[in-house]
Protein backbone atom coordinates (compact mmCIF):
# COMPACT_ATOMS: atom_id res chain seq x y z
CA UNK A 1 0.00 0.00 0.00
CA UNK A 2 1.28 3.72 -0.63
CA UNK A 3 1.26 6.21 1.82
CA UNK A 4 -2.48 7.88 1.17
CA UNK A 5 -3.97 4.74 0.97
CA UNK A 6 -2.41 3.50 4.42
CA UNK A 7 -3.00 6.49 5.89
CA UNK A 8 -7.13 6.35 5.20
CA UNK A 9 -6.99 2.42 6.10
CA UNK A 10 -5.40 3.53 9.31
CA UNK A 11 -8.33 6.28 9.97
CA UNK A 12 -10.95 4.01 8.93
CA UNK A 13 -9.90 1.35 11.39
CA UNK A 14 -9.62 3.82 14.45
CA UNK A 15 -13.11 5.24 13.55
CA UNK A 16 -14.57 1.60 13.87
CA UNK A 17 -12.89 0.66 17.18
CA UNK A 18 -13.94 4.61 18.63
CA UNK A 19 -17.39 4.13 17.60
CA UNK A 20 -18.07 0.66 18.76
CA UNK A 21 -16.20 1.36 22.09
CA UNK A 22 -18.24 4.28 22.32
CA UNK A 23 -21.80 2.31 21.58
CA UNK A 24 -20.81 0.11 24.46
CA UNK A 25 -19.61 2.58 26.80
CA UNK A 26 -22.98 4.33 26.66
CA UNK A 27 -24.63 0.86 28.12
CA UNK A 28 -22.79 1.40 31.51
CA UNK A 29 -23.54 3.75 34.28
CA UNK A 30 -23.18 3.89 38.38
CA UNK A 31 -25.79 1.79 39.23
CA UNK A 32 -25.22 -1.31 40.86
CA UNK A 33 -26.22 -3.77 43.44
CA UNK A 34 -23.01 -3.84 44.79
CA UNK A 35 -19.67 -1.90 45.46
CA UNK A 36 -16.75 -1.49 47.28
CA UNK A 37 -15.23 1.60 48.34
CA UNK A 38 -12.22 3.08 49.43
CA UNK A 39 -11.45 6.61 51.18
CA UNK A 40 -8.31 8.06 50.88
CA UNK A 41 -6.36 10.31 53.74
CA UNK A 42 -8.42 13.88 53.41
CA UNK A 43 -5.57 16.64 53.96
CA UNK A 44 -7.60 19.06 55.53
CA UNK A 45 -7.39 20.31 59.09
CA UNK A 46 -8.13 19.38 62.47
CA UNK A 47 -10.13 16.02 63.68
CA UNK A 48 -13.13 18.04 65.52
CA UNK A 49 -15.20 18.50 61.97
CA UNK A 50 -14.75 14.85 60.02
CA UNK A 51 -17.17 13.24 58.59
CA UNK A 52 -17.49 10.66 56.09
CA UNK A 53 -20.86 9.52 54.64
CA UNK A 54 -22.38 7.50 52.22
CA UNK A 55 -25.57 9.45 49.69
CA UNK A 56 -27.56 6.11 48.09
CA UNK A 57 -30.14 6.75 45.78
CA UNK A 58 -32.21 4.46 43.66
CA UNK A 59 -35.24 4.25 40.86
CA UNK A 60 -37.24 1.72 43.31
CA UNK A 61 -37.82 0.71 46.66
CA UNK A 62 -35.13 -1.36 47.69
CA UNK A 63 -33.00 -2.48 50.53
CA UNK A 64 -29.23 -2.99 51.56
CA UNK A 65 -26.22 -2.75 53.63
CA UNK A 66 -23.11 -1.00 54.23
CA UNK A 67 -20.37 -2.74 55.99
CA UNK A 68 -16.91 -2.51 57.36
CA UNK A 69 -15.32 -5.25 58.14
CA UNK A 70 -12.57 -4.15 60.17
CA UNK A 71 -14.29 -1.59 62.30
CA UNK A 72 -17.00 -4.08 62.87
CA UNK A 73 -19.53 -1.70 61.35
CA UNK A 74 -22.75 -2.83 59.46
CA UNK A 75 -25.59 -0.46 59.11
CA UNK A 76 -28.94 -1.58 57.00
CA UNK A 77 -30.57 0.99 54.89
CA UNK A 78 -33.62 1.91 51.94
CA UNK A 79 -33.83 3.97 49.59
CA UNK A 80 -36.84 5.47 48.58
CA UNK A 81 -37.24 6.45 44.93
CA UNK A 82 -35.88 9.84 44.03
CA UNK A 83 -35.10 10.06 47.55
CA UNK A 84 -31.17 10.30 49.23
CA UNK A 85 -30.23 8.11 51.89
CA UNK A 86 -27.08 9.09 53.74
CA UNK A 87 -25.20 6.66 56.21
CA UNK A 88 -22.94 8.09 58.62
CA UNK A 89 -19.50 6.19 58.85
CA UNK A 90 -16.81 5.86 61.34
CA UNK A 91 -15.03 8.75 61.63
CA UNK A 92 -13.16 9.31 64.64
CA UNK A 93 -9.74 10.75 63.54
CA UNK A 94 -8.07 10.93 67.25
CA UNK A 95 -7.11 7.60 67.15
CA UNK A 96 -10.58 5.83 66.98
CA UNK A 97 -12.35 3.91 64.40
CA UNK A 98 -12.25 5.79 60.93
CA UNK A 99 -12.87 4.60 57.34
CA UNK A 100 -10.22 6.86 56.00
CA UNK A 101 -7.03 5.42 55.15
CA UNK A 102 -4.70 7.35 57.04
CA UNK A 103 -1.02 8.13 55.95
CA UNK A 104 0.39 5.86 58.43
CA UNK A 105 -1.68 3.26 56.42
CA UNK A 106 0.65 3.89 53.15
CA UNK A 107 1.86 1.11 51.00
CA UNK A 108 -0.08 -1.66 53.84
CA UNK A 109 -2.69 -3.95 52.60
CA UNK A 110 -5.43 -2.95 55.45
CA UNK A 111 -8.39 -6.54 55.34
CA UNK A 112 -11.35 -5.39 55.35
CA UNK A 113 -10.82 -1.39 55.78
CA UNK A 114 -13.25 -1.20 52.47
CA UNK A 115 -16.84 0.01 52.66
CA UNK A 116 -19.01 -2.74 51.12
CA UNK A 117 -22.49 -1.61 50.20
CA UNK A 118 -24.95 -4.24 48.56
CA UNK A 119 -28.72 -3.71 47.53
CA UNK A 120 -31.41 -5.88 46.62
CA UNK A 121 -32.12 -3.63 43.51
CA UNK A 122 -29.48 -1.05 41.54
CA UNK A 123 -28.55 2.13 43.45
CA UNK A 124 -26.61 5.05 42.70
CA UNK A 125 -23.50 5.43 45.62
CA UNK A 126 -21.93 8.92 46.18
CA UNK A 127 -18.84 8.89 49.02
CA UNK A 128 -18.33 12.22 50.77
CA UNK A 129 -15.21 12.87 52.74
CA UNK A 130 -15.39 16.45 54.73
CA UNK A 131 -12.99 18.13 57.12
CA UNK A 132 -12.06 21.75 58.31
CA UNK A 133 -10.86 23.43 55.01
CA UNK A 134 -11.02 20.81 52.48
CA UNK A 135 -14.25 18.49 51.13
CA UNK A 136 -13.81 15.33 48.95
CA UNK A 137 -16.33 13.54 47.02
CA UNK A 138 -16.69 10.76 44.29
CA UNK A 139 -19.05 8.34 42.28
CA UNK A 140 -19.11 4.87 43.75
CA UNK A 141 -18.57 2.42 40.88
CA UNK A 142 -20.62 -0.78 40.80
CA UNK A 143 -18.81 -4.28 40.62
Amino acid sequence: MNAPKQLLFFVVALSCVFSSTSVFSQQKDNAGKEFYLAFGTNQGGGSDDNSFQLYITGKTATKGTVEVKALSFVRNFTVTPGQITTIDLPSDGNGGPTVELLESDEEKIIKGKAVHITADDEVAVYGMNHKQYSTDAFMGIPI
